[in-house]
Parts: C-alpha cells; structure tokens; sequence
C-alpha cells in the first residue's frame, strides 16, 4: 500500500481533529478562569474522588507518593536480601514498610529520616517474609498450577501490602487440582492466599489493537497516549513515551511488545489530519516468560524529530465517558520510576482516555491465551482499559512514567496489568526522554 492510498483508506480516522479544535477553544477559557481562582491538577481531583479526601489531603498524599517514589530502589540496596517491600496506605495516607527484624526497621526509619520525612508520612511493619522468600514460593507455586496458567485458568502475584503470595484459580479448574494447589499453598513456609475465582474473571486479554475508521492524535511533538498504527497491516495502539538510547542518542517510542509483533513499519499523524511515518520495529517481548513491551525506533532524519525535536509530553485525554473533553493537550513528563503497591496511577489510552487508579500486585503472572505466559507484570484496580488502548501512558504523580499499558479485563474499569518501563529501559538501554 502506497501513503497516498494509505491516506485516502485513512481519511475518516480523524475523530479528534474538529473535536480538538473546538475543545481548545472551551478548554482554555475555563483553564484561564480557573488559574485566576487555584487550577486543580487532574490527577488530585480523581484521587480525592476516589478517595473522599478533600483537595488538599490528596495534594499531600500525591505529594508524599512523589517524594518517596525513589525510595524503595535505595531501600532494596540497603536491605539486600532481608528487602521485604514498600508500599503506600492510601486509607492512612502514609508509606509502609515491611521489614524482618529490628535492625531492618532502624535501617527504614534511618533512610526516610535522611530524607525528611515526618513520623506520620511512614512507618515501619514487622512481617515475616522477604520479597524474595516470596518469590520463591510463587514460583513454586507455578511448577503446581502450570496447566491452569497456561489455560487461562489461574494467575498469581506479590501482595506486598499483606506479606503473602495471592493465587486466583478458576472455579471450573479440575477438583484435584484445585485440592493440590490448596494443600501445597498450606504447606509452603510463606503465607499463600489461594482464591477460587469466577471463570469469567479469567477473561484477561492484550487489549488488542484494532483499526477503525477514527483517531486519537496531537499537534507535535509527538505525544504518549495518541494513536499509532502500522502499515500495511493498520494494527492500531496507543504511544506510550518518548525514549532515547544510552549509548547514541538515538529516538524511540516505547509502546506494547504485543503491538510490536505483527506491525513492522508505524505512523503517526497530527490533529489536522497530517500523516508521517514514525519508523520501524526496533524489538519487543511479549509472553514466553516475559512482560509486554518493546521499541519503535525513529530515525533522526524522521519529521518527527527534525521539526520538532524529541520531548517528553503525554496528552491527558477526558474521562471514559468523554475522552474527547481534552484534560490537557500536553504534559511534561519528567523521568522513570518502579512502581510501588499502593502507588495512585494513571494510563490515556486512545479508546478509554485517561482514569486513574491502585497498584494492587508487582509480579504478577498471568495468562492472556493458552500457552502465552507473562510474568513481571504490575496489577492495576481501577482504572479502565479497551482494545486500542493497548501501549498507552502510565505515569504516578508528578508526572514520572511507571509503566506501558498491556491489558486485562477489557472493556472494564476492574483489573489490568501494565509493563515496568524501568524493565524495558534496562532490557534495550534507552531512558525515558524528559521534558
């Protein structure tokens, strides 16, 4: 398929273009008026509504997220194999850490304290596993359930929060495997909560790209949370953010690995409807062990990045029920970071638009179709998700990119799972382009 057909076949994918000009024109008005009382950030107001807070709690709370985002890295440094996680009390508004002994605690308390953090921004909790120790149940967890994982009948993950392994197996899975799992959970050394499940929760899937005869696109530069496709297939997902290589300087968008694997040459266009390639597949992983992400690379002669240089912006699109109604055409993003559980997230997609919600598990394994397993993913409570939406944004507060959207319970605002940009980034040696 030549571009000019790929134009003409494209013509009507534009949903965006008069939707956003007329959005400029009542976005700013109402921005304008509301700087001159006090402009709520986005991501404060859906947290005091999930939350029922009140705007300024929820600014701490962001605010105390921000600060601490850095210290479970530093935390696992210190504590090597005694680490037994970090975690974020949205009912307390303050950060937790599970430690193993006393000396462990004074090793927490010593490192926020170097940090300035107040008695009541953390505390410290006794438990009696490791992250490590959890790990290593759940992968012998695995070795038990492994028919049901790869038939999409069960799943596990890393309860930080509760110092246990979490195991999700159908109800309809056989009765004596069922009996197994249960009497091997019972027996392991590490605490195991074994879950029989609805069927129809096992539902999980990539949210699988699609082409329709619409858009989601931004004036440069180009933006994460807009639409990609590739050609000449028209496989259709969402950008997720700029990045740069560590060795050369070389340009890349990172979006969904299971993007990745059957599109091969990808474009993005503007919000007047202006098409230009962004460049090819670069690598990816999806499955067979692994998470769910990869790379486009732009070539530096690309008109994305000759005209308009290669930043950091992501678009904040309206809510699930009006993604049109622009939040914000354009957001700074400032660096990476590892998730954390009970961190408050949010992912813009091109089908769902931006919403917000909880780190619920880190490591998750889980199963998108038989005989495709992935592992190291990061649960999300919620927010929603669709196909399209597939390589999209997930940023926590102050706007530090955390992850690259995979999939889950399509169509839902429940459960979904998002790639560790902090994983891709040291898989292919790129960085998250600032700002």
């Amino acid at each position: 398929m030549s571009a000019v057909e790929l134009v003409s076949s494209r013509s009507l994918r534009r949903r965006w273009g008069g939707l956003l000009a007329a959005a400029a024109l009542l976005v700013v008005p109402l921005r304008v008026a509301a700087a001159e009382a006090e402009e709520i950030d986005p991501v404060v107001d859906e947290y005091d509504k999930r939350f029922d807070v009140g705007a300024g709690e929820a600014a701490r709370r962001l605010d105390l997220q921000a600060r601490g985002g850095g210290l479970q890295d530093e935390l696992k440094r210190r504590l090597g194999a005694d680490f037994a996680g970090f975690w974020f009390d949205n009912d307390e508004g303050e950060f937790v850490v599970p430690v193993l002994s006393k000396d462990d605690a004074a090793v927490a308390s010593g490192l926020f304290e170097s940090r300035d953090f107040e008695g009541r921004e953390y505390r410290t909790a006794l438990v009696e596993s490791s992250v490590a120790e959890l790990e290593a149940a759940q992968d012998r967890l695995t070795a038990e359930f492994a028919g049901s994982l790869e038939k999409e009948r069960a799943r596990s993950g890393l309860d930080i929060a509760a110092n246990r392994v979490v195991v999700e197996i159908s109800a309809d899975a056989p009765a004596e495997e069922r009996a197994s799992l249960k009497a091997n959970a019972g027996a392991d050394p590490v605490a195991v909560q074994v879950v029989e499940a609805d069927p129809s929760s096992f539902d999980d899937e990539a949210a699988a790209c699609k082409w329709t005869a619409e858009s989601a696109s931004c004036d440069p530069p180009l933006h994460g949370g807009v639409s990609i496709w590739s050609e000449p297939d028209l496989t259709e997902c969402t950008a997720g953010f700029a990045a740069t290589g560590n060795a050369f300087g070389n340009s890349f968008v990172m979006t969904a690995g299971h993007c990745l694997k059957d599109g091969l040459h990808w474009w993005a266009e503007t919000s007047n409807g202006f098409e230009a390639e962004l460049g090819g597949q670069e690598g990816f992983y999806y499955a067979q062990g692994q998470a769910d992400a990869g790379l486009i690379r732009v070539k530096s002669n690309n008109w994305w990045v000759q005209n308009w240089g290669w930043r950091g912006h992501i678009v904040l699109w309206g809510p699930p029920s009006n993604p049109a109604a622009v939040i914000e055409p354009s957001r700074p993003i400032y660096g990476s970071r590892s998730s954390f559980a009970g961190e408050y997230v949010c992912h813009t997609g091109i089908t769902t638009g931006m919403s917000c919600g909880t780190v619920k598990q880190l490591k998750v394994k889980v199963a998108y179709e038989p005989g495709n397993t992935l592992t190291q993913m990061t649960k999300v409570e919620g927010i929603c998700g669709d196909e399209g939406d597939s390589g999209g944004s997930v940023w926590g507060e102050t706007y530090y990119a955390v992850g690259i959207w995979s999939g889950g319970q399509n169509g839902s605002c429940t459960s979904h799972y998002y790639s560790e940009v902090r994983e891709l980034e040291q898989i292919y040696g790129v960085h998250v382009t600032p700002w």
